[in-house]
């Protein structure tokens, strides 16, 4: 989370007992709470550590201020107000991310028709101001002789059809002051309110097939995809963005598989959260790993642990999501 609100009344009621070194010391906890979107951790001392409490009044003031505002469970301490703010955040993540794909996709339209009318305009002999607005730029255009094609100069610009999103109604500038969302959105709601005239073009946004149902971009899939396995990511960051969404490799069975491998393995270290970073590596691991084949009931199993017992080699097969054969004969390369 980049941002989370203040009651400035609520908080001052709440803390007006508190010392000047107590209250930035709850300020703190609740700023490290909300950029990590999880518990502190249950160690004392490793709290203390990451707000930086060094002096004895200041290590003190954490501890005061945890067994006053916050309650230790098993994944360390939790906030009532911040496990409800960090929950209503995660619930309005697909819907932002959908809104900021449509943005992006407005915006890269609005670029390519006004640089189309330009074109027509210079093809025509004629100029414009580079600030002129799109509503004039389109009547210059309209004006031209029907020999410079002054018959396909109006019609909408139409992306390709590997833009995944619609374009929203608001303006590309209102990007500035974050909107909380106040409630769980749906995804389908989400994209049909988006749905709407292009505030750039002026005109309503068109699909070639109308009758097929909205495809999202791979970098949206995978950050739905992830966030319903519980992996703190954005569709926005650049390994789900650039890497992932840009390998076909990448599919979705192998990320559950790779989730899978991460729980798994922080579950040894009595740990449930998993980051992106953590996830990369195993990712990787498994993209490097060739695939296992099967033909005629004789599967290579290239690469997977057949080091000890058939118990941990089958094993390793499901984990790598080839089927066990009851009756084949297994080979190794």
């Amino acid at each position: 989370m980049n941002y989370f609100e203040l009651h400035i009344g609520d908080y001052a009621e709440a803390t007006a007992h508190l010392s000047f070194v107590e209250d930035a010391a709850y300020i703190r906890l609740l700023r490290k709470c909300y950029a990590t979107e999880k518990p502190l951790p249950a160690d004392v001392k490793a709290v203390q550590r990451l707000v930086a409490a060094r002096s004895k009044e200041e290590r003190d003031a954490v501890v005061t201020v945890l067994n006053e505002f916050f309650t230790l469970e098993d994944d360390g301490w939790h906030n009532e107000r911040c496990d409800a703010e960090i929950a209503r955040f995660i619930a309005g993540e697909p819907e932002r991310e959908i809104k900021k794909a449509n943005e992006e996709n407005r915006v890269k339209r609005h670029r390519e028709e006004r640089a189309r009318l330009f074109k027509l305009l210079t093809e025509a002999g004629q100029h414009a101001p580079w600030n002129i607005s799109m509503q004039e730029l389109r009547e210059l255009v309209k004006k031209l002789p029907a020999t410079t094609g002054r018959a396909t100069a109006t019609e909408p610009v139409t992306s390709p059809v590997t833009s995944p999103v619609t374009a929203p109604a608001t303006p590309a500038t209102a990007t500035q002051s974050p909107i909380p969302n106040t409630q769980t959105p749906e995804i389908d709601s989400a994209i049909s309110l988006q749905a709407s005239t292009d505030a750039g073009a002026g005109t309503p946004p068109e699909r070639d097939h109308p009758s097929e149902p909205l495809q999202l971009a791979r970098n949206v899939q995978i950050s739905l995809l992830l966030r319903a396995q519980g992996v703190r990511v954005t569709a926005s960051h650049p390994t789900v963005a650039v890497t992932w969404a840009q390998n076909d490799a990448v599919t979705d069975a192998l990320l559950i598989a790779a989730v899978g491998r991460a729980k798994e393995a922080l579950g040894k270290k009595n740990r449930s959260d998993v980051s992106i970073g953590y996830l990369e590596p195993i990712v990787a691991q498994l993209l490097a790993t060739p695939a296992p084949s099967a033909t005629g009931g004789k599967f290579n199993v290239a690469g997977l642990d057949h080091s000890s017992t058939t118990a941990a080699m089958t094993e390793s097969m499901q984990r790598h999501g080839v089927t066990v054969p009851v009756d084949g004969e297994i080979t190794f390369n």
